[in-house]
């Protein structure tokens, strides 16, 4: 009698059970084929079949540890038709199990179909892939090629089924693949990239970001997966070779190249990676401005980024709008005091960003470029870390050539370091620094200060080093001499040429030299 009873299988159990049905069939149950269905499901339940559903699946799960691996392969199948018609299956732990277990089966053929079982319903079960998805991550280093861009495919088809699930660390395994010695491989890597990050979405939507950004949201949750998966990767040289392969792309099939690529789909990709070099700079204002300096360390990964995309295409920091914005939003930076590693990896990697972009200004501002000047100038006096020194006098010697300052400065620390060499002083460590700095300046100045009113008297130098340094028993001071003397015949290789220099170089090469003299 009641109505919703009817939303019931036992109401109709019921009624077919009933003898009035069985008189008079005629009159009346009028059943969907849908609910004709749940009543056989409900029905079969009972019988002998599908009571022995766990006892068949539990015999294929064990045919999957079979000696053979043709009867391996054959048992996969079959757990994959059971799997075909309810995906829900993978998410048992025994079967988790299971086919985990083939992931590393002695035989490709096997990893292969156990991946190929798992991967055909990712898209359509993401929850499940998930459970999956780090034994899937380990495959990606697997000896079989086939087998390796099984495991690549999967974790984009659950990334673009499930994009807000945090796969970064199944991504921080594809981009260790970028130099695969597969070429197949390495395109796949920088397809799925491209894909990810560089690819136009259909009907993307123009929504800024709320926190008075000019970049749309999509463009920025894609710069934050970026810096997300750099924090859990040991450098940045895998990212620089997705971008380098991904702005000229490089990874596209010959049959496509040799179509031509469309310059609307070059357009998009640069402004895109543009957009992306944007935001990096407001993220570097933002979680400065909301710092101390102890977590100055989070400024680094969005640095490290832009320095990546800088060193694949400098031109991508220098916006038609405004081209020394970059330069002028990252100078105050190179104000930090704090003595650290981190710190000084950040300071590095900004005077890399500034030193690249410098030469592509017209006109820098004269108040920042002065500014510029005094900062580099005080951390190559001073600064602890040689790293940083040696991207400071990089950085001086491109700006006093871009900005048209002339060798002023650069004879002013060349004269102070060789005062401190040709000098009483006895200190290792300023002599070490002193040794360290001039060789450098030689190296990146050596155009302006040849081409200076003051001629630079190079023998002078070279002598200084010879008679001095290069035979002292302190042998710190002897390599940083020998490395002075390198940054030198860069600059100028036909010294290479006299006598004594050659002499000196044949001498250090000799196999009783400590390797450190030699390198």
């Amino acid at each position: 009698e009641d109505i919703s009873s009817q939303e019931k299988i036992i109401y109709y159990l019921a009624r077919l059970k009933s003898k009035e049905i069985l008189r008079d069939s005629g009159s009346g149950l009028a059943l969907s084929r849908d609910w004709a269905k749940k009543i056989c499901l409900a029905l079969g339940q009972k019988n002998s079949f599908s009571r022995g559903f766990d006892k068949i699946l539990s015999l294929l799960l064990a045919s999957l540890r079979e000696n053979s691996p043709v009867i391996r392969a054959k048992a996969l199948r079959a757990v994959s038709s059971i799997v075909e018609a309810d995906p829900e299956v993978l998410g048992d732990k025994r079967v988790q199990s299971a086919v985990e277990g083939r992931f590393c089966d002695s035989a490709i053929s096997v990893r292969e179909a156990a991946l190929e079982l798992v991967g055909r319903h990712i898209a359509s079960h993401p929850d499940v892939g998930l459970k999956y998805i780090e034994k899937v991550a380990e495959r990606i280093k697997d000896t079989g090629v086939s087998v390796r861009k099984r495991a690549i495919k999967i974790i984009r088809d659950l990334c673009a089924s499930n994009p807000n699930a945090d796969t970064s660390h199944a991504f921080v395994e594809i981009i260790s693949r970028v130099n695969d010695e597969e070429s197949s491989v390495q395109d796949l890597v920088c397809k799925t990239f491209y894909e990810l990050w560089f690819d136009e979405p259909s009907g993307s939507h123009k929504h800024l970001v709320a926190d008075g950004s000019s970049v749309p949201m999509e463009i920025a949750t894609k710069t934050e997966q970026i810096v997300d998966m750099l924090r859990k990767m040991p450098n940045h040289q895998p990212l620089i070779t997705i971008i380098k392969r991904s702005l000229t792309l490089e990874f596209l099939p010959q049959s496509s190249k040799a179509a031509g690529i469309n310059s609307s789909m070059m357009t998009s990709l640069r402004k895109r990676c543009e957009l992306i070099c944007r935001r990096l700079l407001e993220r570097i204002l933002q979680v400065e401005e909301g710092a101390d300096n102890e977590t100055k360390i989070h400024t680094l990964p969005y640095v490290l980024v832009l320095q990546a995309f800088c060193i694949v295409d400098p031109t991508l920091c220098t916006p038609v709008t405004d081209p020394s914005q970059f330069v002028v939003t990252l100078q105050p930076y190179l104000k930090n005091k704090v003595d650290s590693k981190s710190t000084a990896q950040l300071l590095e990697s900004i005077i890399f960003v500034i030193d690249a972009v410098i030469p592509l200004i017209r006109k820098p501002p004269q108040t920042v470029v002065e500014e510029l000047e005094q900062d580099l100038k005080q951390m190559i006096v001073r600064h602890s870390f040689l790293t940083v020194v040696h991207a400071c006098i990089k950085c001086l010697s491109a700006l006093s050539n871009a900005a048209g300052r002339g060798p002023r400065l650069l004879e002013y620390l060349v004269n102070l370091f060789y005062k401190h060499l040709s000098g009483p002083n006895s200190d290792g460590q300023v002599l070490g620094r002193s040794l360290f700095c001039l060789g450098l300046l030689l190296r990146y100045g050596y155009k302006l200060l040849a081409a200076s009113e003051n001629q630079l008297d190079f023998p002078k130098i070279l002598e200084l080093l010879k008679r001095r340094y290069l035979r002292r028993d302190d042998f710190s001071l002897k390599v940083r001499a020998m490395q002075a003397l390198g940054y030198i015949l860069i600059a100028k290789p036909d010294f290479m040429l006299q006598k004594d220099i050659l002499n000196l170089i044949e001498a250090s090469l000799s196999s009783d030299v400590d390797y450190r003299l030699k390198v």
